[in-house]
């Protein structure tokens, strides 16, 4: 069979009973991009918008995108088989404006590595715009450790606490850096601790770290703070807590990512012992036609 091109192909958002029929595509692509691994397949129907390209009732392309609340979602994955490689990026382009017309979100966003430049570029191409820089920090856990202050009681969080943190994420984060529910349990399992912060009995903070490169590294993934308890030494003092336990497991490195403008974070982490590495990873966003009547849809345009 010759390889499809674009206009044999017809481009529409997928409904949940296609589903299965997606994530078998995307195993079987030849060319696919996936961020997290088989963990962006594994996302209930509720949490997943795809974008995808027919040929005669069968997917042969798609994005798919995964949404934590109303307001935003993140494209996580694409992929291609049987497509001509000349109308690859053409392919791809279309799944994006079908994205930016019709995903029953506000928002779109896709955070770029240093691998995959060829798929921002194309986003870009179709009007994502740059919305902030994630950034990567990191220090050796034989950095001597300041003593802090000890506002609240802190306590290990265990995977049966996940309510107390899914509460505390839709208080502490915007709309674009928050997790579902799906998502957060996904960062509990057996390489995981946790931490969890109570004053006078409420929750009003936790920290997730996770161990990689057999134990080497202890990566923190989340510190949250509820606002109304935010300036008081709570976030330094799960900070803290993570850091000594990389310490009594000998994990030689410790590291973070966060926002590049998240000015009270980064004096925070730098104050720990933490320093900027090379890791960057740039986020680009578009607002969704739907909720913005009126807007036309940019049509796809090379990068330079």
């Amino acid at each position: 069979m010759l390889p499809l091109r674009l206009a044999q192909l017809i481009i529409t958002l997928a409904t949940p009973d296609q589903y299965a029929e997606v994530i078998a595509l995307v195993h079987r692509a030849r060319i696919r991009l996936m961020q997290f691994g088989t963990i962006t397949l594994q996302l209930p129907p509720t949490h997943q918008i795809m974008a995808v390209a027919w040929h005669e009732s069968q997917p042969v392309a798609a994005l798919i995108a995964s949404s934590s609340n109303p307001q935003s979602a993140w494209i996580r994955c694409c992929a291609i088989d049987g497509i001509a490689f000349s109308d690859h990026t053409a392919v791809l382009a279309q799944l994006a404006h079908t994205l930016i017309a019709h995903a029953p979100v506000a928002t779109l966003y896709y955070s770029g590595d240093f691998y995959d430049h060829w798929f921002t570029d194309i986003l870009v191409g179709v009007g994502f715009q740059p919305q902030n820089t994630i950034i990567g920090l990191q220090r050796s856990s034989k950095l001597p450790l300041s003593a802090t202050l000890q506002p609240a009681t802190l306590q290990r969080l265990h995977h049966a606490d996940i309510a107390t943190v899914q509460l505390i994420d839709a208080h502490a984060f915007d709309n674009e850096w928050r997790k579902n529910d799906f998502e957060i349990q996904q960062l509990f399992h057996p390489d995981t601790i946790a931490f969890h912060a109570t004053i006078a009995d409420r929750s009003v903070g936790y920290a997730i770290a996770v161990l990689h490169d057999h134990g080497s590294l202890l990566h923190i993934v989340r510190i949250a703070v509820l606002p109304a308890w935010r300036r008081q030494g709570i976030a330094q003092q799960l900070l803290a807590a993570v850091i000594r336990y990389g310490q009594q497991i000998d994990a030689a490195q410790i590291s973070l990512n966060t926002q590049h403008d998240n000015h009270a974070a980064l004096a925070l982490y730098q104050r720990a012992g933490f320093q900027q590495t090379n890791d960057r990873h740039e986020v680009i966003a578009h607002a969704v036609q739907a909720n913005h009547a009126g807007e036309s849809i940019r049509p796809y345009a090379p990068m330079p």
